[in-house]
């Protein structure tokens, strides 16, 4: 059932009013491919009037739901009522359905079921599709993400507006007709649908309310209303089928019309009041077995309060096309016929094709006519109160909610899908039992708009191209709530907020979104790592190679670079986000999508920025300037003698100390334990009272510098180390910290930078890069010192000149073929020049593009394709008339890239084979005899050989069973007849006639069958199958067969008392004689016909090129029946066709065949010629014959009138007869029959065995007799 709660999940989709509803592809796909979670909704009261408003978080995402209600479908009053052992168990609401969208998601729809807070349903954006549904704890909703696969699927409302025949528009709802409905699953139904027996229904419901507001229908449409949906579930004493002993389907529906009428109410303005109830059942004829009908409706009912009723097999959606048949039928609607009888709505069979969700001309004018008067089905003029009227429903909403796959799986079971090799069969869906390799069908269309092919749907019975709207650009989707995971646990990471370009995506070749998917960066894990741990460069190169270091590179620091001693390495790829920028410890800079983004001083992306003081973010008054100048002439030589020019204090920032020119002299710094920082060293960087420590000089004569960035955290003294030059005077400042603010007003403005211009040529811009200063020393200060409002954010216009003429490839096309010697792939190459932001120019004179022109199509994928199954054709289906199979084998082969193809074994192919059967003529029954098995076990009964022969009757062992009882005692009592005759007579009398030598061998041979038959299989009297058959594998079918032809034989002796058989030859013999100027007469007659005929329907009908797919027509029809041999393309064939009208009874099958690809007044030649040559010739033909018998007759009895020695009453009865010339067929025979006297009886008695040695009197008078007896 995990399909079902899947599938029914999308139902109220199908009640909204505009919504872009997507096809849920991935149910199609294993449920391990669905993302799954559970989430609690919260309601947010607002008191809105008809709106709710609910909130989510799923899949990183929250949601927040604006509801609209809808009640397009079912009233506000509808009723879900559950029966269960023949007791109401529940009432409830059926639902309030909003439809609606998702906030913060542009051009989302969602369509929901309310219940208490619970909701069910789906929520539908351009790139997904949410479904949700209660879980089994309060508040919790099972949410379930289904991607969408096949974009064509995803239909917006404009393009459903430009669709014809399927048209949502707004209707007219003054003369429309409202059909107020309860519909009725009975047990059998609920048993195949379990809890989602309701959705089940209101699809059902869907569908035949579409169907009738179809445009087919004419002006004025029937908009069905569901009021109350019943459920039931076991035992339904009203409708229990043995009970009420329901053997078909008008016995069901008499019976469920008598039991629904206790749930209506006689008041048609009363909410609970329905104009007609619809039973959706699995059982339409209860306990009949031999049941072919899909529903049962009474005609011209609708309104009447006892018999408005209709009932519908339970067989997935195709229910919805039988309760619009049925209801077609309460509306006084009669079969289709003539030219109407082409698969619409109404036709006899159930209807298919390309008419069958359409009206066809004779329905519409009937439904029209009828709702044209207000006064026929008044009961159908008043609107439900609160039903939504203003939009139309459309089967293809259907469609795009129920795949190919899915309507299977409601037809057959959850085990079935759409038949792939039948995909595209837009007439009849195929479905295919999942593991088998057949697939079967009901002879029922798929919902129009079902996808047949890539970018194809079924449209009208056909499979066509989906037609294509114009370009859709992608536009983004709002920011995701959620961040992604840090990049980094410590140490200062990055996260970052994505978006997708689903609102709505690129569409029929429209545009991607510009910019990025990622966004609104911000840092996390700030804190420092544990000492000791690795930077994250360093990490990253460690996980290319565990001998890696990092390597910086200034021009490059977000590209990622290590080495290995001298050697360094260059990968393409960037670091990951959140990598430091820069070495320096001090420094927090990271790079974000490999560009190295500024961090603040607060760790953040804010722009916070150190004040002079290196305060975060402070304004610079917590500190003063110092400055001054170093101009001791100092004398001791050396480290050792090194001078303190200065003690830093704690808490200072930014200290320059800088030599006026080049000297041999140093500049040095102690800690404040006089332990060198820098001293012996050259030009360097270190870091100590967490500051940064640049020095550059050294050794060679240069003029040092001393920088330190502060604040530090201990004292620190500024060293001047002399060597051999007078000290030229050294100059120094830093920012000494202050206990209290400097009082002085400060002001503040901004200063900007301009960035690289974005574009080398065709017009670029340079964003301005604004930090915010001090004015009294222009000292940078956080940026929330200046006033936002007069922060400088324009741009500047840059390489405004057009670039130079180049070539330009688009992307490559797909690669043709998957592998093999043959495939390539395109793309277009151009020589343009970008002139502007928005203008590229196509040069038609390509020598303005340098260099040669780039390849426009390659080869590609040119390799070995795997080894794989190559079917062969189709089999011709092995039942011509009726449901067959057709077959095809399977061979192993493989192309190689040269282009030659490989034999191979099965072993080498996927395990997973086409199929290789298929079921062909399906919707022409077989009829058969079949034994059926009672009282076994399927163990028991396995084994047991099935004979089949043709019949119709399922419980075919009770006839077996009956028939060898009744052989039996006629057997029995054949055998003591002749026993007891030749007792009486003796064996040399019963010998010498033939009759008794016939009756004999008839009669030893039916012993000896029935002899073998019990030693076989026991008492033929035994009525348990399995005590009389057990196992084996015979059966006995073929001896009860024989056993009646030879009783039947014995009726062949009477054959010798009819004297009159030379009357019927010479009959015959003289009817060839006469037959001459008759037969001219013939031959004349089909002559002209058979000209006529070639001159008007020469080449008419032509066969197609697969005479065996009889499969898409209607039974019994001429191409069905493959009548295309019988045309009028050659005189041979027009004899042909000739005879057949004249002589078989299906004649009419040729008119309408002529008349469907004529015209109307073909039926004239047709039946002119039933006229002349049937009612006339053949008429002619039959008095002649009749004319010849009794002339041989009456000659006959002549000849016996003649003869010596007739009894003269026999013979004077004759002669009367032939004088009065008026007698029966019968008398003739009945007068020649050697009936015998009394007298003769007697004399046959005395001479009789038993009288003989019995009563010597009978033996005197046997012997004066004997000379004439006879037995």
């Amino acid at each position: 059932m995990k399909f079902l709660h899947v599938l029914f999940a999308v139902i109220p989709v199908l009640f909204i009013k505009d919504v872009n509803c997507a096809s849920l592809e991935k149910r199609q796909q294993s449920i391990a491919d669905i993302e799954e979670e559970e989430v609690e909704v919260k309601e947010i009261k607002l008191s809105i009037p008809n709106q709710l408003h609910f909130e989510l978080h799923a899949f990183g995402e929250d949601l927040k739901l604006v509801l609209f209600r809808n009640v397009q479908l079912a009233i506000p009053q509808a009723q879900v009522i559950r029966r269960h052992n023949g007791r109401t168990v529940s009432r409830e609401n059926l639902g309030d359905y909003y439809t609606g969208y998702i906030q913060s998601k542009p051009g989302s729809s969602l369509a929901v079921k309310v219940n208490n807070g619970s909701l069910s349903g789906v929520l539908v954006t351009h790139r997904y599709t949410l479904t949700i549904h209660p879980s089994n704890k309060d508040l919790r909703h099972v949410i379930t993400k289904h991607k969408h696969e096949n974009t064509l699927q995803q239909v917006d409302s404009s393009w459903l507006n430009n669709i014809p025949h399927w048209t949502r528009t707004k209707r007219s709802t003054s003369n429309n007709r409202y059909v107020e409905v309860m519909l009725v699953a009975d047990r059998y139904t609920t048993e195949r649908y379990g809890d989602f027996t309701e959705q089940y229904l209101l699809s059902v419901a869907y569908l035949l309310n579409a169907v009738m507001q179809d445009t087919s229908i004419g002006d004025i449409k029937v908009i069905y209303t569901v009021v109350k949906v019943m459920i039931i579930s076991g035992y339904e004493k009203g409708l229990d089928v043995t009970e009420n002993e329901i053997d078909g389907s008008v016995k069901y529906l008499s019976v469920f019309a008598t039991w629904v009428s206790q749930f209506n109410t006689p008041d048609d303005n009363d909410p609970k009041h329905f104009d007609q109830a619809i039973l959706i059942t699995k059982q339409v004829c209860g306990l009949a077995t031999s049941c072919y009908e899909n529903g049962r409706g009474y005609f011209g009912s609708m309104c009447n309060p006892t018999r408005s009723v209709a009932s519908a097999i339970a067989a997935g959606l195709s229910a919805g096309l039988t309760a619009a048949h049925e209801t077609g039928h309460n509306f006084g609607l009669s079969h289709d016929s003539g030219d109407c009888s082409k698969g619409y709505i109404m036709h006899a069979a159930l209807a298919s094709g390309a008419n069958a969700f359409s009206w066809s001309s004779c329905s519409r004018q009937i439904l029209q006519a009828k709702f044209s008067d207000s006064n026929t089905f008044s009961c159908l003029n008043d609107v439900p109160p609160g039903l939504d009227t203003s939009e139309s429903v459309s089967v293809i909403n259907l469609a795009k909610n129920f795949s190919g796959d899915d309507q299977c799986r409601l037809m057959y079971g959850d085990n079935y899908n759409h038949c792939g090799a039948f995909k595209s069969n837009c007439r009849t869906i195929y479905c295919h039992k999942v593991g088998t390799n057949t697939c079967a069908h009901r002879s029922t269309p798929p919902l129009e708009g079902t996808e047949c092919g890539t970018y194809k749907w079924c449209r009208n019975g056909e499979c066509v191209d989906q037609p294509i709207p114009d370009p859709i650009d992608g536009q983004w989707s709002s920011w995701s709530v959620t961040f992604s995971n840090c990049t980094r646990s410590c140490g200062m990471g990055v996260r970052y907020r994505t978006r997708t370009c689903d609102n709505p995506p690129p569409e029929f070749f429209g545009k991607e979104c510009e910019g990025d998917s990622k966004g609104h960066y911000e840092t996390c894990n700030t804190a420092d790592c544990p000492a000791g741990t690795d930077s994250f460069r360093l990490e990253q190169c460690k996980a290319k190679s565990p001998s890696y270091v990092d390597f910086f590179e200034a021009v490059a620091p977000c590209r990622l670079r290590c080495r290995i001693g001298n050697s360094v390495t260059y990968f393409p790829t960037t670091v990951t986000d959140g990598t430091l920028c820069s070495s320096y410890q001090d420094e927090r800079d990271v790079c974000v999508m490999g560009q190295c983004r500024k961090v603040g001083c607060d760790r953040t992306f804010d722009r916070k920025s150190y004040d002079r003081c290196r305060i975060c973010s402070g304004d610079g008054s917590m500190c003063r300037l110092v400055k001054s100048s170093y101009n001791t002439r100092h004398r001791g030589r050396g480290y050792g003698n090194a001078a303190v020019m200065f003690t830093l204090p704690v808490g200072s920032a930014n200290l320059l100390v800088q030599e006026q020119s080049a000297t041999y002299n140093n500049i040095g710094l102690k800690d404040q334990n006089d332990n060198w920082i820098i001293g012996d060293i050259r030009g360097t960087t270190k870091y100590a009272a967490d500051s940064r420590i640049t020095f550059e000089g050294g050794r060679a004569r240069a003029a040092d510098k001393l920088i330190i960035n502060g604040r530090t955290t201990e004292p620190l003294k500024v060293m001047f180390i002399f060597w051999t030059e007078n000290n030229p005077g050294i100059p120094y400042e830093y920012y000494e910290p202050l206990i209290t603010p400097d009082p002085t007003p400060l002001t503040f403005v901004w200063n900007y930078t301009l960035s690289d211009c974005s574009e080398a040529c065709a017009g670029g811009v340079k964003t301005k890069i604004t930090t915010c200063h001090r004015t009294d020393d222009q000292s940078e200060v956080g940026t929330e010192h200046c006033d936002p409002t007069t922060e400088p954010t324009d741009t500047e216009a840059c390489n405004i000149q057009a670039c130079a003429p180049s070539w330009q490839a688009d992307a490559w096309t797909s690669c043709s073929a998957d592998c093999g010697p043959s495939g390539t792939r395109n793309r277009t190459v151009e020589c343009r020049q970008k002139e502007s932001a928005d203008v590229t120019t196509v040069l038609t004179d390509v020598s303005q593009c340098p260099g040669v022109k780039p390849d426009d199509s390659e080869d590609c994928n040119r390799k070995d394709c795997e080894p794989d199954w190559v079917p062969a054709n189709w089999s011709a289906c092995s039942k011509n008339k009726c449901e067959g199979i057709q077959t095809r084998t399977l061979s192993c082969k493989k192309l190689l890239v040269s282009g030659a193809i490989q034999d191979l074994t099965d072993s080498d192919c996927p395990s997973e084979r086409p199929l290789t059967e298929l079921i062909c003529n399906a919707d022409v029954r077989c009829y058969e005899w079949r034994h059926v098995y009672p009282n076994c076990t399927e163990s028991e009964c396995q084994g047991m050989h099935v004979e089949l022969s043709r019949h119709f009757d399922k419980n075919t062992f009770y006839v077996h069973s009956t028939l060898a009882a009744v052989d039996f005692f006629f057997i029995v009592y054949y055998f003591l007849e002749q026993c007891l005759k030749i007792w009486a007579i003796g064996w040399q009398r019963y010998i010498t006639h033939k009759q008794n030598i016939f009756d004999g061998v008839i009669t030893l041979a039916l012993v000896v069958t029935q002899i073998v038959d019990i030693s076989m299989y026991g008492s033929p009297l035994e009525t348990d199958l399995r005590k009389r058959y057990g196992n084996n594998e015979r059966s006995t079918w073929n001896i009860i067969k024989i056993v009646n032809v030879l009783i039947i034989f014995r009726l062949v002796r009477t054959i010798f008392s009819i004297k009159s058989l030379s009357v019927i030859t010479s009959t015959l013999g003289y009817l060839l004689k006469n037959l001459k100027p008759f037969g001219g007469v013939i031959v004349a007659v089909y002559y002209s016909f058979a000209i006529f005929g070639m001159m008007i329907f020469e080449n008419a009908i032509q066969p197609p090129e697969n005479t065996n797919a009889t499969v898409n027509f209607t039974c019994g029809t001429y191409e069905q029946l493959e009548y295309w041999a019988n045309n009028f393309n050659d005189f041979g064939a027009s004899l042909v066709v000739l005879w057949d009208a004249m002589i078989v009874n299906n004649w009419h099958i040729f008119l309408h065949a002529y008349t469907h690809y004529t015209s109307s007044w073909s039926q004239v030649f047709f039946v002119a010629w039933y006229l002349i040559s049937v009612v006339i010739c053949v008429n002619l033909f039959v008095a002649l014959l009749l004319d010849v018998f009794i002339d041989r007759w009456q000659e006959r009895q002549k000849r016996v009138k003649e003869r010596p020695g007739q009894d003269v009453s026999r013979t004077l009865t004759q002669s009367f007869m032939v004088e009065r010339k008026s007698f029966r067929v019968h008398e003739m025979f009945s007068g020649t029959l050697n009936e015998p006297s009394e007298e003769d009886v007697l004399r046959e008695l005395v001479y009789h065995g038993f009288t003989f040695r019995s009563n010597p009197a009978l033996r005197r008078i046997g012997s004066r007799s004997s000379s004439n007896s006879s037995l």
